[in-house]
């Protein structure tokens, strides 16, 4: 059977990071896209359509393109690292606004819908250490002509982070020679 993660050719937006206080609040706001939050330091908690969570150090959410959601510093400083993203590739131009506030206007660029092959819910976990370094190395090919790498990149960040449920098989053969081109790019187009 194939898994959901074979289905993924994300198209990149935009990454950030950022360090917030303890007591910092984001005010409710709906995005347009999937955005993954992945915390690297301190602690936040984030209600996504009512359901609250504490993030921790290496906990991570993806949020759903229209729900509303919101978070605050438990402890700080809260470092995180925020994926702006679509499942699929749809050539579509970068959406003109990402989110809008709840009591504000959202803008009218058409929300990305979550494909049916992804699980429905709150994706949420812990990742395993070194996923910082991926995403820090993600968000250093942003605004570069390196797509290749960026989106590979991202595809690594994700099939890091979500546990995978054949780790107890032998890898296929694409998977291995999917790795090796994997890592043939990165050391053949390594940038200065």
């Amino acid at each position: 059977m194939t898994s959901w993660t074979d289905c993924i050719n994300l198209q990149i937006h935009t990454m950030w990071s950022g360090t917030w206080p303890k007591g910092m609040i984001e005010p409710p706001r709906v995005l347009v896209d999937h955005e993954l939050v992945l915390v690297a330091r301190g602690c936040c908690q984030i209600d996504i359509s009512g359901t609250s969570t504490a993030l921790s150090a290496l906990d991570f959410v993806i949020v759903s393109p229209g729900t509303v959601h919101h978070s605050n510093v438990l402890v700080g400083p809260c470092v995180q690292h925020c994926l702006h993203f679509d499942w699929t590739w749809t050539g579509q131009a970068f959406p003109r606004q990402l989110y809008g506030f709840v009591n504000g206007r959202l803008s009218t660029d058409p929300l990305r819908p979550t494909p049916g092959w992804v699980p429905s819910g709150i994706l949420r976990g812990h990742a395993p250490r070194g996923t910082v370094a991926i995403a820090q190395r993600l968000q250093s090919y942003l605004g570069t002509d390196e797509e290749v790498l960026l989106r590979s990149t991202a595809l690594e960040l994700l099939l890091t982070i979500f546990p995978n449920p054949d780790s107890a098989k032998a890898p296929s053969r694409t998977s291995v020679l999917a790795r090796q081109v994997k890592a043939r790019l990165r050391d053949s187009f390594k940038t200065s």
